[in-house]
């Protein structure tokens, strides 16, 4: 079995390569993924690490495991596979200081934070319907820092919401999240928000469309649409929209606004867009964990009215 899965795997590994699209990236290496591959089968589970070199070993685990980080492998996979294959290259199998608790099936994550169990579906149609490492972060970091950000009864928006995890979780913690996305996201977005709040939290989040662009201000004037809170969790990736995606964060954090990102280093574009991002606003970084960074940031108006103002 194990055999079989390994030669599988390897084959992956080097001709799976997903054609790109509006929002999507064009690859999706190997490389990136993380977290232990994991492989249900009669009697137990075996997990699965990628050595340097490219060699795999395997470690027997229970039927139930609790395991933690998202799913990095590529969507488009088969519905099953991606949910039973789990990629890592990490040099050994301990998960970052950041990753939850999850129970995983094949059609179902179950996380926990603030308290609850929530349940997440995710869908192999877009990457934006997938879990990523930086949402798990960004949710570790705003349940176990509430004296830093403190989301009670905060208006807060979440640009590329994904999976609705993000906005699960603040709106636990007692923001009223408006989370946005695109169309074809929307649906279980929507879904997944609206499952695991319903009945469990004070304000009912909202859901949207939104394009990242720079005609904004006619469909979103900054003086209607203020918030106290932007959050964004892995929204930088190897895509052809960077640039409305800086203008987009840029347009939403007005002077009274606390801009947080969360986001893990894979390509050179983010390297680029995390200087262009600092440049951009008054930055200090809250989490770096290896390639996992958090920041926060404010619009340098807010400076700039404050030296006026002395």
């Amino acid at each position: 079995m194990a055999a079989v899965f390994l030669s599988a795997l390897r084959r992956l590994g080097h001709s799976h390569r997903p054609s790109g699209g509006p929002g999507q990236p064009e690859s999706q290496p190997v490389q990136e993924h993380q977290g232990p591959l994991q492989i249900h089968a009669p009697g137990g589970s075996s997990v699965l690490g990628l050595r340097p070199g490219g060699h795999l070993s395997v470690v027997r685990l229970p039927l139930r495991l609790r395991a933690g980080g998202g799913c990095g492998l590529p969507p488009r996979l088969p519905g099953r596979l991606k949910r039973i294959l789990y990629l890592s290259t990490e040099q050994n199998l301990v998960a970052p200081s950041w990753t939850p608790s999850i129970s995983r099936s094949l059609n179902q994550d179950m996380y926990h934070y603030a308290g609850q169990d929530i349940l997440i579906h995710e869908s192999i149609d877009s990457y934006g319907a997938v879990m990523w490492p930086a949402a798990l972060a960004l949710c570790s970091f705003l349940e176990n820092n509430r004296h830093t950000v403190d989301l009670e009864g905060k208006e807060v928006l979440e640009l590329g919401a994904g999976t609705g995890l993000v906005t699960i979780v603040a709106s636990l913690l007692g923001a009223a999240v408006t989370a946005t996305d695109l169309p074809d996201v929307l649906s279980n977005l929507r879904a997944n928000v609206m499952r695991n709040t319903r009945g469990r939290c004070r304000h009912t989040p909202r859901m949207e469309v939104l394009s990242w662009g720079y005609d904004l201000e006619r469909t979103h004037p900054s003086s209607v649409y203020r918030y106290d809170y932007v959050l964004a969790a892995d929204v930088v990736y190897h895509h052809d929209y960077l640039d409305e995606l800086l203008a987009t964060m840029k347009h939403f954090c007005g002077p009274d606004t606390t801009l947080i990102w969360a986001n893990k280093v894979r390509f050179k574009t983010d390297l680029t867009f995390t200087d262009n991002f600092t440049k951009t606003f008054n930055t200090s970084l809250l989490v770096e964990d290896g390639e996992m960074k958090i920041f926060m940031a404010t619009s340098r108006e807010t400076r700039q009215r404050r030296n006026d103002s002395l």
